[in-house]
């Protein structure tokens, strides 16, 4: 199947925006869920703090959302 294009800029924008807040994480695709047209994991060091990662990858999923919706 194939992906959208807005998808890839959405799913692109995401990514840069997290490496640009946290270095040193490690973002990998894996395989899609039942639904999902894109999976991927998100390896956190130990030093970081994982809520804050969250709240920052929530952010960004709710800006994805209404600029590509």
């Amino acid at each position: 199947m194939p992906i959208d294009t807005s998808l890839v800029k959405a799913f692109t924008q995401f990514i840069d925006c997290l490496h640009n807040h946290y270095s040193g994480l490690k973002i990998r695709p894996i395989s899609n869920y039942k639904d999902e047209y894109l999976a991927f994991q998100i390896v956190i060091l130990r030093k970081l703090s994982v809520e804050q990662i969250l709240e920052t990858c929530h952010k960004e999923c709710i800006k994805a959302e209404e600029e590509y919706d």
